[in-house]
């Protein structure tokens, strides 16, 4: 498949490891309702200019953009998304709306950028009656700095922001299983925030989780066998972190 391309409905199976040597690579704008299967394989060395999608913020600097369906068995190292222009960016998945990433495991992994920064998927919105889960993910080391967009926010290790959009007497889940962050997890270039700014924290499993949601909906998020491990973290000002 070739960048900004739409993928929609399609299957793709990495055959072996690829290693971009760090040269640029455009996002793909749509990946609604695929399946990527990586059979355990790993990229590596890739960096990231930011694409079209996000509406009036900006585009994502990730691999894929607009995303739903199913994403397993890959391993990602050493990711930069580090354009001055970045807004939105993650090691793998910018706007996820459902479905399940399983066995995907990032390393070393670099972002400046502005908000809904992570280390796997930039933005998660359940919506009416659809579930998303990560199970058996895990991400060890990424740093956060400020793009020219402004100061760093909504910046996670897994996850950099969780909204909801779903309906009145609807329901959606979000599922987190056996996942983990560890490592060097660096928050540099934060506002500082209250308590009544708590849609904009960082922190070191999903950045800020919101809500849009009409009266009468429910949004349930469940973390099974979650850890934060080995952790060595910093962050300028301490106070913009939550806990």
């Amino acid at each position: 498949f070739a960048p900004a391309e739409s993928i929609d409905g399609k299957k793709i199976v990495l055959q072996c490891d690829v290693d971009f040597n760090n040269k640029p690579f455009t996002p793909i704008s749509s990946a609604r309702n695929i399946t990527f299967e990586g059979q355990g394989n790993t990229i590596r060395n890739i960096a990231y200019t930011p694409g079209q999608s996000g509406g009036g913020d900006g585009g994502y600097a990730t691999m894929f953009e607009l995303v739903s369906g199913t994403f397993r068995n890959l391993n990602i190292e050493n990711v930069q998304a580090i354009d001055p222009q970045t807004n939105r960016a993650s090691a793998f998945l910018g706007y996820f709306i459902e479905g399940t990433v399983e066995n995907v495991h990032v390393k070393n992994v670099e972002i400046k950028g502005f908000q809904k920064l992570a280390g796997i998927i930039s933005m998660i919105t359940l919506d009416t009656n659809k579930d998303v889960t990560l199970r058996n993910c895990s991400v060890d080391g990424i740093s956060f700095e400020k793009s020219d967009k402004g100061d760093v926010y909504q910046a996670g290790g897994l996850v950099g922001y969780i909204a909801s959009g779903i309906n009145s007497g609807t329901e959606a889940k979000i599922v987190f299983e056996n996942c983990s962050v560890e490592g060097d997890v660096v928050i540099n270039d934060t506002p500082v925030l209250t308590s009544d700014d708590s849609g904009f924290f960082s922190n070191p499993f999903v950045g800020s989780i919101g809500s849009s949601a009409t009266k009468g909906a429910v949004a349930e998020i469940h973390f099974n066998s979650c850890s934060v491990d080995n952790l060595t973290l910093s962050a300028t000002p301490a106070l913009s972190i939550s806990p």
